[in-house]
């Protein structure tokens, strides 16, 4: 069941509507990669080793290691020694909290890449020789091509690196490209750089399902005063919290400022709900982190370490402007996954526990129903509830609904 009831609300666990789910994701994915293996089939068509090399070197910042630089040299001073890009020195590896961070490599990697069809083993023996023969000593060499290299002709060669050079080979073909650039935080980045039909690099808008707000109690002051605060925030971690007590209307003022035009007109590329819950722990967190990018993304990832799972969330999101509801949140260890990068998507949060919240986040306390606005007329339809044009406010009584920067700083409270 979707539908589970705490405290007297209705809140709506994650799961797939049947337009998310199926044949219809499935082929729209399987459309996606078949025309980005096409197109790199015919790059040696177009002299487009550079358009190969930029694509490799976004996927393997995404996918493999981020702090890489492309390798470049004058021809006459050995060129760039076989090393299309590799690795520069970095301690961020020890810090953590962000994505580039969680993929960053204190060791050295080098990637190299070739649109050649033919003789691709003797090519990369080649390259392999060049790369480890001059230079700083490497760790790792990743290689990207755009034919199959077939998985027994893999191992010999990964083989040989490691007798002859002691280094570790991946190979990337056609197939592993194409697979990864498919997914909707890479794909965009495939389409520009391998000139596919605009109509294909606009992935449309994701929208999840928000708790049915029928028979809500309208709060219009709360509400502006919650939309106003997700429309001006401006920090790197944009980030609203909703406090308060159970049972106060937390989820149901969220699920209406999901439904708000406002909202939907400016969170242009999606809305994304997730109720957490007292006992999601550990590595509960990151299966909840999975989820959502199963979700998103048609695959499953299998993180089971919480940052690992919210870096590669925060790769998948990239740079869309979008709204993540995550409700019922009880620890900071919970939040702190889906705070990771992702500059435009603006987090909302609804908790009991104001200490769970970022300093920096905008909050607005919810209270119990004044006797006026028990009175007041219900929400009859969820779908419109709330719901006002583009640019209009509701009245505000002064005084009424109060927000203030930091949930612990009653001192900075203002009038919303």
């Amino acid at each position: 069941m979707p539908w589970t009831r705490s405290d007297g609300l209705l809140s709506c666990k994650l799961f797939w509507p049947l337009s998310m789910r199926g044949a219809d994701a499935v082929s729209s994915r399987t459309q996606r990669t078949q025309l980005i293996r096409f197109a790199l089939s015919t790059l040696d068509e177009t002299n487009g080793h550079h358009e190969f090399e930029r694509i490799c070197l976004t996927l393997a910042r995404q996918r493999i290691t981020s702090n890489l630089i492309p390798a470049t040299g004058p021809v006459g001073s050995g060129g760039d020694q076989g090393r299309d890009g590799e690795s520069h020195w970095t301690n961020l590896p020890d810090e953590g909290g962000s994505a580039f961070a969680t993929l960053a490599s204190a060791d050295k990697v080098v990637f190299a890449c070739t649109i050649q069809k033919t003789g691709v083993p003797a090519k990369i023996r080649r390259d392999l020789a060049s790369i480890c023969g001059r230079g700083d000593a490497v760790g790792r060499v990743i290689y990207f091509t755009v034919t199959a290299v077939a998985v027994s002709k893999r191992h010999e060669l990964q083989a040989q690196a490691r007798e002859i050079y002691g280094v570790a080979l991946d190979i990337w073909d056609a197939a592993a490209i194409a697979e990864h650039l498919s997914d909707p935080d890479l794909f965009q980045s495939a389409a520009e750089f391998l000139h596919l039909p605009a109509e294909q690099a606009q992935p449309g808008a994701w929208r999840m399902p928000v708790p049915d707000t029928r028979g809500a109690v309208m709060r219009p002051d709360l509400l502006d005063a919650v939309i106003d605060a997700l429309l001006t925030d401006t920090t790197s971690v944009a980030l609203t919290g909703l406090e308060g007590a159970g049972g106060f209307g937390k989820t149901t003022l969220a699920a209406l400022v999901c439904q708000d035009l406002r909202v939907l007109a400016h969170f242009r590329d999606g809305l994304l709900w997730l109720t957490i819950g007292q006992q999601v722990t550990g590595a509960g967190i990151a299966t909840v982190v999975n989820d959502l990018v199963e979700y998103l993304t048609g695959q499953r990832p299998t993180y089971s370490d919480p940052r690992l799972a919210g870096s590669h969330l925060a790769r998948v999101i990239g740079a869309r402007t979008c709204l993540l509801v995550l409700d019922d949140v009880w620890r900071a260890d919970q939040l702190a996954p889906f705070l990771i990068d992702a500059p435009n998507c603006t987090r909302l949060v609804t908790t009991r526990i104001s200490t769970v919240v970022p300093p920096e986040a905008t909050c607005v306390r919810v209270d119990a129903l004044t006797e006026d606005q028990a009175h007041r007329p219900v929400s009859a339809h969820g779908a419109v509830a709330g719901a006002v044009r583009a640019g209009q406010r509701n009245p505000v009584p002064p005084g009424r609904a109060r927000r203030h920067r930091g949930c612990g700083d009653p001192m900075g409270e203002l009038d919303a």
